[in-house]
């Protein structure tokens, strides 16, 4: 298992879900928007207008890291073992999603 960041781990809503809007040219909303179109959870958000913040907090926490040092794939594993389960994204046959999103998520231009 990878060794974790030093960063914490978000804390988990309580009783009602939180909501988080990243702002529009953030390197958080680039990669929320990427999320949303890949859906690596196969929750059936793309195809959906009103769910295109479904991934804002994984996207938002993903960034942070990022940009706190955090490798791109370790911090996209870390993030949706949290919020989802330990492997999530390595669970099925398809095993190169973490990789497929680390690759684009590595092409956003920096920003903010």
């Amino acid at each position: 298992m990878a060794t974790l960041s030093a960063l914490p781990l978000p804390t988990r809503p309580t009783g009602k879900k939180m909501t988080a809007k990243s702002t529009p040219g953030t390197f958080a909303h680039a990669i929320a928007m990427l999320l949303y179109q890949q859906d690596p959870m196969r929750t059936g958000c793309s195809g959906c207008d009103e769910m295109q913040d479904e991934y804002e907090h994984e996207a938002a926490e993903i960034a942070k890291r990022i940009q706190a040092g955090t490798e791109t794939r370790q911090a996209i594993a870390e993030v949706f073992d949290f919020w989802f389960w330990e492997d999530c994204l390595r669970s099925s046959p398809d095993d190169s999603r973490i990789d497929a999103l680390a690759l684009v998520i590595e092409a956003i231009p920096p920003r903010p």
